[in-house]
């Protein structure tokens, strides 16, 4: 009789065995998962603020964009102004064309950065 406890009894200590050795291994995956996502976490915080960083920079540029815009619009106007009073064709001076090939580039840009 004591044989046929024994038996059982280590049927069951064997079971249990597996049960710990399925857990172990379980709680190994659990620290792996653990680890990769607090990797994943610190990557994304850091791209987040990469991004918000760039996109605060982006305002800042954007904003002084719009003054230096206004200025060159005024300068242009001052030329075009100034040539018709002396009957010259503003659009065959050199600079006015490299200005406006510029303001078109510098507006091309604004438009890439459309918040404010």
């Amino acid at each position: 009789m004591y044989k046929d406890y024994e038996i059982k009894l280590n049927a069951i200590l064997d079971k249990h065995k597996g049960v710990q050795k399925v857990e172990l291994g379980l709680v190994q995956d659990l620290i792996k998962e653990t680890s990769k996502v607090s990797n994943q976490i610190k990557k994304m915080k850091q791209a987040s603020d990469d991004f918000l960083n760039a996109k605060k920079e982006a305002i800042s540029e954007r904003k002084k964009s719009e003054e230096v815009k206004k200025k060159s619009f005024n300068i242009i106007d001052k030329v075009l102004k100034a040539a018709k009073n002396l009957g010259i064709d503003p659009f065959k001076i050199p600079e006015v064309k490299q200005l406006r090939t510029k303001q078109d580039e510098l507006i091309t840009e604004f438009q890439r950065v459309p918040f404010k």
